[in-house]
């Protein structure tokens, strides 16, 4: 169903960012991974919010909705925990710069994401009109 469709396409639109985000994790200096880190931990209590509003205007069961409204407040703090090792080792322009490489590789990313995603939705509807699901 469109439902099952929907969840194959964010899967789908998920898998680049991730690879990004293993590949800069584990291949590159730390700081690189601690910039993606503080980013996406940073930005995730904002998309969780708006997923959230989402769910509730489905009528998505409290249950259905949970894991982002923990995650509104656990990532917030996994944020700063972050941003506080990022304080205490950055200790160098050199540290620093490999930070905001990884910050400016986790947009490119999430950029990369939302695009697909919305490509997905689009080519969804596109199915769900000519099939008449819709």
């Amino acid at each position: 169903g469109i439902r099952d469709d929907l969840v194959t396409g964010v899967q789908t639109c998920a898998l680049p960012i991730l690879q990004i985000y293993t590949t800069a994790c584990f291949q590159y200096p730390a700081a690189f991974g601690l910039g993606i880190l503080a980013f996406t931990e940073s930005i995730l209590p904002y998309e969780n919010q708006l997923i959230l509003a989402g769910l509730k205007k489905l009528g998505i069961s409290t249950k259905g909705q949970e894991f982002f409204a923990v995650h509104c407040d656990c990532d917030q703090d996994h944020a700063e925990e972050i941003l506080d090792v990022i304080e205490q080792i950055a200790n160098s322009p050199q540290t620093l710069w490999q930070v905001w490489q990884g910050v400016a590789m986790a947009v490119r990313a999430r950029q990369g994401f939302y695009d697909d995603l919305h490509q997905e939705l689009v080519l969804l509807g596109q199915d769900t009109v000519k099939s008449g699901k819709g």
